[in-house]
């Protein structure tokens, strides 16, 4: 139950299992919404179909995105949850999701660019021990990688052997 914490990680379980139940619930989730409309004759205007003009392909979509929102409302907490009252598709929830705990794009390019200062000047510090370190490096590259930031192997094996204190 995602509760306003930790918000990459949750997202990144959120993924697996919308995939895991049905892939296309990700895709509703990631790239949707679907609308069944169609072009009426008369206005020349697009208007929802009416529940006989659904092809079987219109219902699989709709139904599609009605499971996708009923797992993410309940992965959500009761605070998270009256946040997205009056959505309608899942990639509604999913992007303001994202926005409200990710931020813009704006403030995820500063979040990157802080990030990646950090990385950069990443030193062990006094008194702390490997492990701790490499957490805390761990840390500074799952959230570098969530915003699209990508180090290959060898540049991060090679940051970690450099922050090594000389003592």
């Amino acid at each position: 139950m995602f509760n306003g914490a930790n918000f990459i990680g949750w997202r990144d379980r959120m993924k697996i299992f919308l995939q895991s139940i049905d892939i296309d619930l990700w895709y509703v989730v990631n790239e949707g919404p679907f609308e069944a409309t169609i072009i009426d004759d008369h206005t020349n205007r697009r208007r929802e179909k009416t529940r006989d003009e659904l092809t079987p392909q219109d219902k699989e979509n709709l139904t599609l995105n009605v499971k996708a929102m009923n797992v993410l409302y309940n992965a959500l907490d009761a605070n998270e949850s009256t946040r997205f009252k009056g959505c309608i598709f899942a990639k509604e929830i999913w992007d303001k999701l994202k926005e409200i705990h990710e931020g813009s794009d704006d403030v995820r390019e500063q979040k990157k660019s802080l990030l990646v200062a950090k990385y950069e000047s990443f030193k062990m510090e006094p008194h702390e021990n490997i492990d701790k370190m490499y957490c805390r490096f761990n840390d500074i590259i799952k959230h570098l990688e969530a915003l699209g930031k990508k180090y290959s192997l060898g540049e991060k094996n090679r940051k970690i052997l450099n922050a090594l204190s000389k003592e």
